[in-house]
């Protein structure tokens, strides 16, 4: 993980920025293409589904694999496949979204909430979020930076919640 925070299967980038590397030529997936889309293992069930002409999962089963064909095989066309991956570790997670990475890491009856910017810190050394007080509230934002942190946060803890079907800190 050279650079990167974490260890394998820490929510830190360290333990989960690996690349993923296909070869199919007979499947269409051109040789020496590239994509830097994010994907998770669980998109693997999906898009091996389609790929071989399968349907897609039934609801309820992988609800969040998603298929990155159209990427594999036109890795330079539309959009990624997904724009945002939940990683659950529970009773903690870490969502990936755009440039944000946000982890809420349990310890014991408090939770401790960690934002970074992925492009500007990939080593994931800058907590973008005011430190905790004792109660486990934040403190005021202070300045538009600050508030802009919180307020990201706040939408991905949300989106996590919409993911895990339940309330998140």
């Amino acid at each position: 993980s050279a650079h990167l925070r974490g260890l394998k299967g820490d929510l830190y980038e360290g333990g989960h920025r690996v690349p993923l590397l296909v070869a199919w030529p007979a499947g269409g997936v051109p040789a020496g293409g590239e994509c830097g889309d994010l994907v998770g293992l669980t998109d693997l069930y999906a898009t091996l589904l389609d790929l071989a002409g399968l349907a897609p999962p039934a609801p309820g089963q992988a609800a969040d694999s998603v298929s990155f064909k159209r990427r594999l095989l036109r890795p330079r066309d539309g959009h990624p496949a997904r724009s945002d991956l939940l990683v659950p570790s529970p009773p903690s997670w870490a969502l990936r979204w755009s440039r944000w990475k946000l982890i809420s890491l349990a310890h014991g009856s408090q939770r401790a909430t960690e934002l970074f910017d992925l492009e500007a810190d990939p080593g994931e050394t800058t907590n973008l979020l005011p430190p905790h007080n004792v109660s486990g509230q934040p403190p005021r934002a202070s300045g538009e930076a600050a508030s802009r942190h919180e307020a990201t946060a706040a939408r991905m803890a949300q989106r996590a919640d919409q993911i895990l079907g339940r309330g998140v800190s």
